[in-house]
C-alpha cells in the first residue's frame, strides 16, 4: 500500500480532513492535497502527518512477529 493510501486510510479511521492535517502542521490545504497527489515521502513527514493524526508506525519482524513502535 502507498504511503498516500495509508494517509487516506488514517484519515478515515479518524475522521480527519485534509483541512485538519493543514491546520495541525500549519500548511495550506491545497499543499497537503498536493502532497497526498504527488505519493512522495520521507519518513519524518509521512511520521509527522500520522502524529498529527494521533497514529503511529510500527515495525514489524515477519519471522518472529514482534513489533517496535518508531519514535
Amino acid at each position: 500500500m502507498s504511503g498516500s493510501k495509508v494517509i487516506r486510510q488514517v484519515m478515515i479511521d479518524t475522521d480527519t480532513s485534509v483541512k485538519a492535517i493543514a491546520e495541525a502542521l500549519q500548511q495550506q490545504p491545497q499543499s497537503i492535497s498536493n502532497r497526498l497527489s504527488r505519493d512522495t515521502w520521507r519518513l519524518d513527514s509521512f511520521k509527522l502527518w500520522l502524529d498529527a493524526m494521533g497514529a503511529d508506525i510500527v515495525v514489524k519482524v515477519r519471522s518472529t512477529g514482534h513489533t517496535f513502535p518508531l519514535e
